[in-house]
């Protein structure tokens, strides 16, 4: 999807995905659009959105589980030699974002978040550790960034919940706190916000063993 794209209304009120690198000129050129950048792909009644180069496989493969289901899309996608299916863009995003800006203490401050997300979070602290007034921090992460200072946060701890929620067998509790949230109500509550499933609904669809027992539930 280009930037450049008449303005035709056709995705006006419903959810789209794009580039997560173009994403804050599509919400500006296209602000009725519910944009979810997150995304790999996103279906809209008939509508269907992708967001990268392989953005016609992802679909591809989307359109194969929905139809015959998970395996055969995982058979597919084996077969094709891509990963199957892929939903998510969060994790190729995140890590890049320091490299769109030239605020290099913005960029520490990014440093210490990506490296000490799951540790106590204070706006002042951060500010202080990079030699700023929260104020000014503030604006200037929103500026560089596009996103406040907790925001940013949120995101970094939900691409970590969905990490530890594809690999690893711990509990919604366990992965709640290795994040970094002390309340697992609101932990599920954030990470349903950004990724539109609940942790407990993730963690069945994409985690590996959570992943096999509803292949092997609907085959009983």
């Amino acid at each position: 999807m280009s930037p450049c794209l008449p303005k035709v209304g056709l995705l006006d009120g419903r959810k789209a995905t794009t580039h997560w690198a173009i994403a804050d000129q599509f919400r500006k050129r296209y602000p009725k659009v519910d944009w979810s950048p997150d995304l790999f792909i996103t279906q809209a009644d008939n509508i269907y959105c992708g967001s990268g180069v392989y953005a016609a496989l992802d679909l591809c493969l989307h359109l194969v589980e929905r139809f015959a289901g998970y395996e055969v899309a995982r058979q597919c996608g084996r077969a094709l030699l891509i990963e199957a299916p892929r939903t998510w863009q969060g994790g190729f995003s995140v890590p890049l974002l320091s490299q769109q800006h030239r605020d290099d203490k913005i960029s520490l401050a990014q440093e210490y978040l990506h490296e000490n997300l799951s540790a106590p979070f204070m706006v002042e602290d951060v500010a202080q550790r990079v030699g700023m007034s929260t104020r000014n921090f503030t604006r200037r992460f929103k500026q560089a960034t596009g996103e406040p200072p907790v925001t940013y946060l949120h995101r970094l701890r939900i691409n970590y919940a969905k990490r530890l929620l594809e690999t690893d067998y711990r509990t919604i509790q366990d992965v709640c706190y290795e994040v970094g949230y002390e309340d697992v109500p609101f932990f599920r509550k954030i990470f349903k916000r950004y990724t539109g499933l609940a942790p407990k609904e993730y963690k069945l669809r994409f985690g590996g063993q959570g992943r096999f027992d509803a292949i092997n539930a609907n085959a009983v």
